[in-house]
């Protein structure tokens, strides 16, 4: 749906109960735009427009977009068609939930997960690169700095350690 250029910038979301699946991806935090144009929910394979999905994947992202941008998913939901209605649009475009509390929590939920799952990911990539650098600069302490800064402190061209990270 938008191309291979920014997949690397898509986080994948898996979440499944007894009672429906989650599953797609939404963008890292920086791919937040000003426009929903980049928002698709599928509900049972229907393409549908649903602000209250959209407003739960918001809210998990938090602080980490700034106010009044939006973050891109891709989100497929499996449910038991009776607890949808999808004839509430002429053209099925909308559906109305009989459960609309859970359904808000629990793509909330899916979300928040993915995005944690990444930073937690992300971050010891970093501490290793970091650790990487330290020793190759002979033990000079460089706790606490992001791969960035590890890389000028090594001396090296910002880029050079994704490399090494991509290895880990």
């Amino acid at each position: 749906v938008l191309g291979n250029s920014v997949s690397s910038d898509f986080i994948p979301v898996s979440f499944k109960t007894l009672s429906i699946d989650i599953n797609g991806f939404v963008g890292r935090p920086g791919m937040a735009r000003f426009s929903k144009q980049y928002q698709f929910l599928f509900v049972n394979g229907r393409p549908v427009a649903d602000p209250m999905i959209a407003r739960a994947v918001v809210d998990a992202y938090g602080s980490r977009i700034p106010p009044r941008q939006y973050p891109a998913f891709i989100l497929n939901i499996n449910i038991d068609p009776a607890d949808v209605d999808v004839n509430v649009h002429p053209q099925k475009l909308a559906v109305k939930w009989h459960e609309t509390q859970r359904i808000f929590r629990d793509v909330l939920q899916a979300v928040t997960q993915a995005i944690n799952k990444v930073e937690e990911n992300g971050a010891a990539k970093i501490a290793k690169a970091a650790q990487i650098a330290d020793d190759a600069i002979g033990g000079s302490r460089l706790e606490n700095v992001s791969g960035f800064q590890a890389e000028i402190a090594f001396g090296r061209q910002p880029g050079s350690l994704e490399k090494v990270k991509n290895e880990m």
